[in-house]
Formats: C-alpha cells, structure tokens, sequence
C-alpha cells in the first residue's frame, strides 16, 4: 500500500510523542470534567419557596426558665441562688477559675469520703453535716446527693435494734 511520505513522516513522528499525547489527552479529558462539575453545582434551580414559619419566644416556654425566675422571685437576685452563682462565675478560659473548680471538686470529694467513713461508723450526724457542707460549696455533686438520699432512707426506713440477742451491738447499714 503506497501512501504519502509526508502521512508517514507524520505517522513515525506521532509514535515517538505517543506518550505526551496521551498525556494532553488525558488532561483535556480532566479539563472537561472540572468544567462538567464546575457548571453542576453553579445551576440554579427553581426550588419551592419554604413556608415562614412561626417564630416565637420559646425561652419563656422553657420550663428550666421558669424555675430561674421562681429563683430570681423568691430570692430576689438569681445570684443567689447557688448554682446559678456556680454558672455565672465560672468561666472555662480562665486558668485560675478551673483551677479554683479543680480545687473545689477535690474538697467536695474528700468530704464525701468522710461521710462515707462516718457512715459505715455510725456516726450519721457527722455524715449528714460533711454532706451538707459539700452541697455548699458544690452544690450539683451527684456523689453527695446519692449518699444524702441513702443516707435518708436508711434512718427513715425500718428501725435497727441496738444490739441482737447475745447483747453485741449491731453494724450500722454498709451505704
């Protein structure tokens, strides 16, 4: 088959750059589908206008507000009230207020462990104050408020004899 030298010198010179056309395909091929994703997402469409909805005061219908403002009422200022106060003078970017809270929690913790030990001495009196003292000062303790509740119906529960029928006196509950 005889053809054109010049379609042959073409043809030779088209097989040594192969890889760079290739490579310019390859990048068109990229250069469309960049414009393909480009107009997708820039295409308006025509959505359904949502309906205005009825946007009204919900921190008034918020329970957690009325009990603030039965605390702010019965009170007079909410600062007084000691978890308010807690919230309103923490602030968490200072480095001296949580180390002030780190130092109360641990207070609060090592008065537990009192109470803990008075507990299981019998001592409930000495319990209930150290119990007290760490709803003071740390008034949203869940430890505390789980040992006073015990510690509550364990005295208000069934009464405990002093002492068995040998005479020995009895262990206080274990709480």
């Amino acid at each position: 088959m005889a053809t054109n030298p010049k379609v042959q010198e073409y043809m030779a010179l088209a097989k040594q750059n192969a890889h760079y056309i290739a490579l310019g395909v390859v990048v068109a091929l990229a250069a469309v589908m960049m414009y393909m994703v480009f107009t997708e997402q820039t295409v308006e469409v025509a959505a359904p206008q949502p309906a205005i909805k009825d946007v009204s005061d919900t921190v008034k219908n918020n329970p957690n507000f009325a009990v603030l403002e039965q605390a702010k009422a019965t009170t007079g200022t909410i600062a007084d009230v000691p978890r308010i106060n807690q919230l309103l003078t923490f602030n968490m970017f200072d480095p001296k207020t949580v180390k002030d809270k780190e130092k109360i929690e641990a207070d609060a913790r090592q008065k537990i462990d009192l109470a803990r030990t008075a507990v299981t001495a019998g001592r409930s009196d000495e319990a209930r104050r150290l119990l007290d003292e760490v709803r003071q000062i740390y008034p949203g303790n869940p430890e505390a408020r789980e040992l006073m509740n015990k510690l509550d119906s364990a005295t208000s529960g069934p009464a405990t004899p002093a002492s068995d029928a040998g005479g020995a006196p009895v262990a206080p509950p274990v709480l």
